[in-house]
This record gives structure tokens, C-alpha cells and sequence, in this order.
């Protein structure tokens, strides 16, 4: 019976296809190192022992992963790269031979200098963002910056500012509708309109000191008392017959039309007035015989025998004066007063003229004067349109978009130097040798200084998540630009200022 079994399984078995035995490797156990097949671990401590794989751990200045008990980089620290063998991340990246990433090296005269975009080669400096390098200087590094300052309500809300200033905060002051209105920001906000719509004037210039809240239309100058809150608007008592007495520039106790020069005077008889300190007629008086030829090129000789106060047509004359004076010459053609801005340059009066600049004190006494030689008929060529003073120099802005900048003896302190805006529409503000512009809803910082200025834009990359909210104004604060950002019913304040 076994006999028969057996044939009947050979009988079944198909010997075509075998079947290899199963072998079993011999099972290695090792109380010390364990073995692994992905190279040997980086550090004894460094090994994922009891984590699944997949879990975080740390390398030197660098985060791994756990994959089968071993800690495998992912990701290197902030200015650290893995650039050799050693395990971790142990190359800093502000070395010139790995600069900004591994094995990036930095060319003679250049070094590593880390800027908002991390380290990088560079031969000046590069700047985080919102500080600034503006004098070339690389031991001080950025010695400028901008920081966001406080926030302040704007009333009436639909106010479109025109003017701006600077007391302890901003003072503003603009235009609702057909009325101009002025208003002080502070503590607790002020506000006064005017009893009388001021139509197409504009507000230009608005300063609060501890008598007065001043506003300088393109009419006429507003003051508003701040003892008894009474209200004055001033205007030239004789007005010309051929040319409007549009105002144009003003200091802390001066403004300027076109032609003239008044001292605001809140000590006048019949209360505060405008009293004429330097005119047309003064101009020809004390600057004819500096004249240069190709200034006179033009002029009527006759001219040069003229009263003083033939200049002066454009102005008012004495009451004593005799008109007969003036017949049979004219001065057309003659180098005349066009003032376009009026500054402060220490103690004394910069009229910033057509053709330059001049220098007076507080009683019309000129004591420099540098003005260039144009086409006869200025007002339609080339000139100088705006200017800043500060107590030991002052720049010109001309309509080629240069700026001049001279020192208080009126003589260059260094050669012209273009600058990236119109400064004819730019609003201007200037401290300790630089200046910024608002033009186009941006701000340009610029240092005119040794043999070109540098420039740099600023824009509202980190500003407040504000809606429509645009630079408005730039002003100057103690020490500091202060940039004022306005929105509907609200005024931000970014600071630039001296590291």
C-alpha cells in the first residue's frame, strides 16, 4: 500500500519546474554601533532613536529630517550654508569666499555685505531696508533711516492738503470745496474757516509759533491769534495796476511776492500788517553797479540814471514821488527782481530769484548776491524755480533739473548735480545736507555733495495696510524729514533721520 502511494506521488510531481530552496541570512546582533546601509551617522547624538521616520531634528545651525535613524539636512539657518562634507550647515555666509551662498566669491575691492535680500558682494554698502547710505562713507554704514512714526486724525475728513508744517506735529492746510480752511493737528485738533470763501486761492505755506497759526495764500496771508483767537487776513495796501501780487515764498516772520518782501508785523497801529522790507526799486538800487555786461547787454544805457523807484513800477511809490521822473526811458530790457522762493539761510533772507540768489537781512539790506546771466526774457527759458536754506548753505532747484548747492558766502560747494524729479512740482524739505522730494506719489532722497549727489526712492512698499493712502507733504521736524502720508481722515508720519 506505501508502494503504491509513493509511485502515485512521483507520478504527479513535474520535475520541468523546480523550486529553489529558501536560505536565511544569519542574523548579526551588536550591543555597540548599529549598522546602516546610508553611511555611517554624523554624531552619536544625532541619530532619530524611538522617532518614526520622518520627524524633525536639529544639525549644526541647520534642521534635518529622521530617515532610517539618521538626521538628514533639509534646510540651513538664516546666513549659513552646508558647503563641504561636515555635517550641518557650518559655513557662516558673509565670508568673501562663500558669499551669500557656497563657493560665491568675491571680487578684489568688493566685500561681503549683507543688504534686505541677504549677503552679497558689493564694493560700497549695501543698506536693510529703510536705512540709507548716503555719504559714501563705509565706516558709518547706513547712517540714514526711515521709521514709521505715529498717526494723527485729519478734520474735516474730505480736507485737501495744500500746505504743510511742523509744531510739536503736523499743522496742515488746504481747500474743502469753495471755502479754505485751516487746521492745526495736535493733541486736540483746531480748526478755523475763514468768514470768506477764498475761491481759486491756494494755501502754500501754514507755521504755528506761540503768538500766531499763519497761513500764506497765493492772495494774501491769514492770522489767527492764538490769545484771543481773532482772525486777520492781510494783503499789500496798494496794489499794482499791471501785475497781480501772487505770493510765492515765506519764512518764519517773512513772505514774498513776486516782486517784494514783506516783514508780517502783528505791532502795526491799526493791528497786524504787511510791511515792504525789499522791493524792485531796492533791488536796482543796490545791485546795479554789480551788473555784469552780459547782464546789461540788453539794458538801455539811459537806464542807468534812472531814480530807483522807475525800477519799481510793478510796486507802490512814495507819495512824494514825481512820475515826470521816469519819462523818456524805460528799463526794459534791464536785469530785474522775479523772486521765486524765499528761505532762511542762517540770520538772513535767501530770495531765490529767477537767475539766482540773493542775500538780505531783516531790514532789506543786501549783503550777496549770485545771479547768472539767461536770456534777457527769463521768465520764458531757463531758471531757477525753488530753493531750501539751512544755517550754512543753501540749494538751488533749476527747471533742467539740477540743483545748485552754495555755501552761506554764496560760492559753490560743489558742482551741480541732476536730480531725478520736476522741481517745479516737487514739495521740498531739507536737514543736516540732504533734502527729500514728494513727487508722483514717491519720495527721493537725495545728498548733493562732493562730486555728485546720491539718490535714493523710497515707496510705500512698508507702509500701513491703509487704503489710498499716498505721501502728501515732506516738512521738516527738530533734527529729522518728516514725511507725512495722508488718507481719508487720517495723517501717517514716517521719520527720516540720522542713524
Amino acid at each position: 500500500m506505501i508502494g503504491a502511494i509513493a509511485i502515485l506521488i512521483l507520478s504527479c510531481n513535474d520535475r520541468t519546474r523546480e523550486v529553489p530552496p529558501i536560505r536565511f541570512a544569519p542574523v548579526s546582533i551588536d550591543a555597540g554601533e548599529e549598522e546602516s546601509d546610508i553611511g555611517p551617522p554624523p554624531m552619536p547624538d544625532q541619530y532619530c532613536r524611538g522617532e518614526l521616520d520622518g520627524a524633525t531634528c536639529q544639525l549644526p545651525q541647520g534642521l534635518g529630517v529622521c530617515a532610517r535613524e539618521r538626521c538628514v539636512l533639509v534646510a540651513c539657518s538664516s546666513g549659513f550654508g552646508d558647503c563641504d562634507s561636515t555635517p550641518g550647515c557650518e559655513t557662516p555666509l558673509s565670508n568673501p569666499g562663500h558669499c551669500g551662498g557656497c563657493d560665491i566669491r568675491c571680487a578684489q575691492g568688493q566685500a561681503c555685505l549683507e543688504g534686505p535680500s541677504g549677503f552679497a558682494c558689493a564694493s560700497g554698502v549695501i543698506c536693510p531696508v529703510d536705512t540709507f547710505d548716503l555719504d559714501d562713507d563705509t565706516s558709518n554704514g547706513c547712517e540714514w533711516e526711515a521709521n514709521w512714526g505715529p498717526s494723527y486724525v485729519l478734520a474735516p475728513i474730505d480736507l485737501e492738503i495744500e500746505a504743510a508744517g511742523w509744531s510739536e506735529g503736523p499743522i496742515v492746510a488746504g481747500g474743502v470745496g469753495d471755502d479754505r480752511i485751516s487746521v492745526t493737528l495736535g493733541v486736540a485738533p483746531q480748526q478755523t474757516i475763514w468768514p470768506q470763501p477764498r475761491g481759486g486761492a491756494v494755501a502754500f505755506d501754514v507755521r504755528l509759533d506761540d503768538e500766531i497759526e499763519r497761513v500764506v495764500w497765493s492772495d494774501g496771508v491769514s492770522l489767527r491769534m492764538r490769545e484771543d483767537q481773532a482772525n486777520h487776513f492781510l494783503q499789500p495796501e496798494c496794489q499794482p495796476a499791471t501785475t497781480p501780487r501772487r505770493f510765492v515764498g515765506a519764512s518764519t516772520a517773512f513772505v514774498a511776492t513776486q516782486f517784494e518782501v514783506f516783514r508780517v508785523d502783528i505791532d502795526c497801529p491799526d493791528g497786524p500788517c504787511l510791511q515792504p522790507v525789499f522791493g524792485l526799486a531796492d533791488y536796482q538800487a543796490q545791485a546795479f553797479d554789480q551788473f555784469g555786461v552780459g547782464e546789461l547787454a540788453t539794458c538801455d544805457r539811459c537806464a542807468i540814471d534812472l531814480a530807483a523807484e522807475c525800477w519799481g513800477t510793478a510796486q507802490c511809490r512814495s507819495a512824494d514821488f514825481d512820475p515826470l521822473a521816469c519819462d523818456g526811458c524805460s528799463p526794459t530790457g534791464c536785469p530785474t527782481l522775479e523772486i521765486v522762493d524765499l528761505v532762511e539761510v542762517g540770520e538772513l533772507l535767501g530770495l531765490v530769484t529767477a537767475r539766482g540768489v540773493l542775500l538780505i537781512d531783516e531790514d532789506g539790506v543786501m549783503l550777496g548776491r549770485a545771479e547768472r546771466a539767461f536770456d534777457p526774457q527769463v521768465s520764458g527759458g531757463p531758471r531757477f524755480v525753488a530753493g531750501l536754506g539751512s544755517p550754512d548753505q543753501l540749494t538751488l532747484f533749476h527747471s533742467t533739473s539740477f540743483a545748485r548747492v552754495l555755501t552761506s558766502s554764496l560760492v559753490a560747494a560743489s558742482p551741480d548735480i541732476g536730480v531725478s524729479f520736476d522741481p517745479e512740482v516737487a514739495l521740498l524739505a531739507g536737514v543736516d545736507g540732504i533734502f527729500a522730494a514728494v513727487v508722483d506719489d514717491t519720495v527721493r532722497l537725495t545728498r548733493p555733495a562732493a562730486a555728485s549727489g546720491r539718490t535714493t526712492y523710497l515707496d510705500l512698499t512698508t507702509a500701513p495696510g491703509i487704503q489710498g493712502l499716498r505721501p502728501s507733504h515732506v516738512v521738516r521736524s527738530d533734527q529729522a524729514l518728516t514725511v507725512l502720508y495722508s488718507a481719508p481722515g487720517q495723517i501717517f508720519t514716517r521719520v527720516i533721520v540720522r542713524r
